[in-house]
């Protein structure tokens, strides 16, 4: 700590060295930055110092014959210009000294008779003659090295808090010509790294208002540029990949989400400032929001953290209630009600079905969301709207209100499905107690275009017979397997889905067609393959899960 502060102490020594410096060598271009008269104009120049490492340079310029007046005033940073392109020439019958911005940026601000704004990459001022074009030539050469000095050390602050202190102090009104943008960011203390900035532009015939709320682990540092848009200083911000994570609003009605925005400035020096600033908060606001992101220990602490988050979701006149119910094996239900329609949705599923290294927010409209997919994107969710069973499907998504609240979330949900990832099925080691398990497994199924009515026995465990009868409006059909377990290929033994019903299905070892089969009473052919119906995929789980222990038990 001792260090720092003698370190912090000479920074600040060393900055207000430099900034004396600075003033003296401007004192010095003053008296040297003349009125200067050729043939047909007379030129009057001031240079005042506006900032440490900033001047301001207002030049004047008289005709001599019509005594007509226009006035220039350039502002701009000396650590802006390269020190290789400032030199004194002769122009016909006038001394001249060229100053040009690095890399050709415009970053010359130059007002006209205070009526037209520009932004320009040179700037020309005037000499009596040569010798005074040298020592101007020279003088400016000076500042340059100071004013890099002193525009990088600028602004060193300890810590987020007192980052986004300045950012709210310092990002404001902005007066032009013919516009005024008002300005006002602040930071919300419910959400760690959030910033919301409203800005009104104001003209002589309309206001619009708009809004942007985002936080600032979403921006990309490498995206924070500053330059110049006609007449206007701004800092352009983007969301890390261009993720439309900027949630906006125009006269405060929400709008789409965007993936990128402005900050306004005064001038290049204010903009310099603002990329600074936010660039260094940016860096810091990652751990202000990782900080919020509880610990789950059990499924049931992590639903309830859930459900306070997206129990009523409104966007604008859409709103969302939304609840999680259950443990591993949960039923989301999503109530949708707008202007036009109101819909119920159930997802019935196990989260140790869902694939967590997809689980992802996104946007999309004015909408917020996590989206979620099974594991090899099988259709293991049992999705029932308005009542009536649908297909089973892959997906779902969950609304949210807030950036801040889907990114707390999805680290809850990941936490969640490894809790159930880890969760353990514990089964007897009996053959015998397996085997009576599977059978009481096995049962009638209805999925609405079917009935089956389903028995599985076995009288050795060793054998075993597996009796359907498949039933319908119009007819029945009546199918026996008759087996042995041994003769099975445990790792056949897979659950499935297909439209609105589930099933397991079993082959045997290399595919033999050696499982007794009959229809109707009746021999039929040798079969390889067999498929039980389930109730849905739990009991499909168990069932499968079942039947492969028996099976690879000696």
């Amino acid at each position: 700590m001792k260090h720092f502060f003698l370190f912090a102490l000479l920074v600040c020594i060393t900055a207000s060295t430099q900034a004396q410096n600075f003033s003296t060598i401007v004192n010095e271009l003053s008296q040297n930055l003349n009125t200067v008269t050729n043939s047909k104009e007379e030129t009057t120049q001031t240079v005042t110092e506006l900032q440490p490492g900033v001047l301001q340079i207002e030049v004047i310029t008289t005709d001599i014959k019509s005594g007509k007046a226009s006035e220039k005033v350039y502002e701009f940073n000396m650590a802006d210009i390269d020190v290789n392109t400032v030199k004194a020439y002769s122009d016909k019958d006038i001394i001249l000294v060229q100053l040009l911005a690095s890399k050709k940026q415009d970053l010359i601000k130059n007002t006209e008779d205070r009526e037209k704004i520009s932004y320009q990459d040179a700037v020309e001022f005037s000499a009596t003659d040569i010798n005074n074009g040298r020592k101007l030539e020279e003088l400016f050469k000076q500042l340059i090295p100071i004013a890099t000095e002193i525009t990088e050390k600028r602004l060193s602050h300890s810590g987020y808090e007192q980052q986004v202190q300045w950012l709210e102090k310092n990002i404001g009104v902005v007066a032009l010509i013919d516009r005024q943008y008002n300005q006002s960011i602040v930071s919300n203390p419910n959400y760690p790294g959030r910033l919301e900035l409203k800005i009104d532009e104001v003209t002589s015939k309309k206001t619009e208002s708009n809004a942007y709320h985002f936080n600032l682990a979403n921006i990309n540092p490498n995206s924070l540029v500053f330059e110049i848009d006609k007449d206007v200083s701004v800092v352009n911000l983007e969301t890390r990949r261009k993720l439309d994570a900027v949630k906006t609003f125009s006269d405060g009605v929400q709008e789409n989400y965007s993936s990128d925005f402005v900050i306004y400035c005064e001038s290049v020096e204010q903009a310099r400032d603002v990329q600074k600033v936010l660039k260094e908060a940016i860096l810091l606001s990652a751990k202000k929001i990782e900080n919020t992101i509880p610990t789950i220990n059990s499924i049931g602490d992590g639903l309830q953290v859930v459900n306070n988050y997206v129990a009523k979701v409104t966007i604008n006149d859409t709103s969302y209630e939304q609840n999680f119910e259950g443990d591993c094996v949960v039923t989301f239900s999503k109530l949708t009600t707008d202007p036009k329609n109101v819909t119920q949705e159930e997802f019935v599923f196990n989260f140790k079905d869902l694939n967590k290294n997809v689980v992802k927010y996104s946007t999309k409209g004015k909408n917020i969301m996590i989206d979620f997919q099974t594991i090899g994107k099988n259709d293991f969710l049992k999705n029932i709207e308005d009542g009536e069973q649908q297909n089973y499907t892959d997906e779902f998504s969950v609304e949210l209100s807030e950036i801040e609240d889907a990114i707390v979330l999805e680290n809850v949900f990941k936490q969640i499905i490894e809790l159930c990832e880890n969760k353990e099925v514990r089964l007897s080691n009996s053959k015998a107690e397996l085997v009576n398990q599977l059978s009481s497994e096995i049962k009638r199924v209805d999925d609405g275009k079917y009935r089956y009515d389903q028995t599985f026995t076995s009288e050795d465990n060793t054998k075993f017979q597996f009796k359907s009868i498949e039933i319908s409006d119009k007819s029945s059909t009546e199918e026996i397997y008759e087996g042995n377990f041994k003769d099975l290929n445990p790792i056949s033994i897979v659950f499935e889905t297909s439209s609105k019903s589930v099933y397991v299905t079993v082959s045997t070892n290399y595919m033999e067609k050696i499982i007794q089969y009959y229809e109707d009473g009746e021999i039929e052919n040798y079969q390889d393959t067999f498929e039980i119906q389930a109730a849905n995929i739990e009991n499909a789980r168990m069932i499968a899960t079942l039947l492969k222990k028996i099976v690879e038990m000696k």
